[in-house]
């Protein structure tokens, strides 16, 4: 069952791939006020552990850049740097752009075209 948009439920549709020296989650549903980050917490956690520092999310264009989202956004940054690593997203909408220049996180997390325009800090083309 699809969860109406007003229940919190976890985000579990989630696809993960390696692709130019970075891990990128992609995120296959909506993110709303509603979601929680459990299992893609869980997801990222286990990458940075198994030594992948360079990650990336690529979210639905409808999705919403929540608090909750913010939160884990950061500290998965600061886990990511902590292990010389980085955070980016591929193709954000708009709106998540805006958001991340207005409360300054746009210094810190990159924001790329696409997948193939990928580039972490130490495989500049």
């Amino acid at each position: 069952m699809i969860p109406r948009p007003t229940e919190e439920h976890d985000v579990d549709r989630v696809e993960t791939v390696e692709k130019r020296g970075c891990v990128i989650f992609r995120v296959r549903e909506d993110l709303t006020l509603y979601s929680r980050f459990d299992r893609l917490t869980a997801l990222v956690m286990q990458a940075l552990d198994g030594g992948k520092v360079h990650i990336a999310f690529s979210f639905t264009p409808d999705s919403y850049l929540s608090t909750r989202l913010i939160s884990n956004l950061v500290n998965y940054w600061n886990r990511a740097r902590e292990q010389g690593g980085s955070l980016g997203l591929i193709r954000p909408n708009l709106e998540i752009v805006a958001v991340l220049k207005t409360i300054g996180l746009s210094d810190l997390i990159s924001v790329y075209d696409s997948e193939d325009t990928i580039s972490p800090p130490d495989q500049s083309p």
